[in-house]
């Protein structure tokens, strides 16, 4: 757990209480929080992935955009869908607060809120994973 900004937070946050956490159910959505957290969600511009990649180019999303967590999970077209009640929610509990905050599950929130982030989350990233599949990438 050494050397990771997150995880090293999430340290100092949980030092009291380290139990299992409410949300860690093997669900898509706690998977991509753990990864994101340890910051090996296997997108493009991660390091642990980046060098397969040889050129800027091909680490760009289909939609164009560098394919970060960030990007993926709350800026790119092509997972608007998903996202959508996921941040209209976050909206009305959290207002301007970084919806990656609850991504990575630093911020307490409603347990209704936290079943449509990592409901949100999850298929966003079963969506994404289904594209690379389909066009080989």
């Amino acid at each position: 757990m050494q050397g990771n900004e997150r995880l090293e937070r999430y340290c100092a946050e949980k030092s009291e209480d380290r139990r299992m956490e409410k949300y860690a159910d093997g669900s898509d959505g706690a998977r991509v929080r753990m990864m994101c957290r340890g910051d090996s969600l296997t997108t493009r511009a991660n390091r642990i992935v980046r060098w397969r990649y040889n050129s800027e180019e091909e680490r760009r999303c289909v939609c164009g955009g560098e394919e970060s967590e960030r990007h993926i999970l709350l800026e790119c077209p092509l997972y608007d869908k998903w996202r959508r009640e996921w941040l209209t929610a976050w909206g009305k509990e959290k207002g301007g607060q970084d919806p990656m905050e609850g991504v990575l599950g630093f911020v307490g929130v409603s347990q209704e809120l936290e079943r449509v982030v990592l409901k949100c989350i999850g298929a966003i990233w079963r969506e994404r994973e289904r594209e690379r599949r389909e066009k080989g990438r």
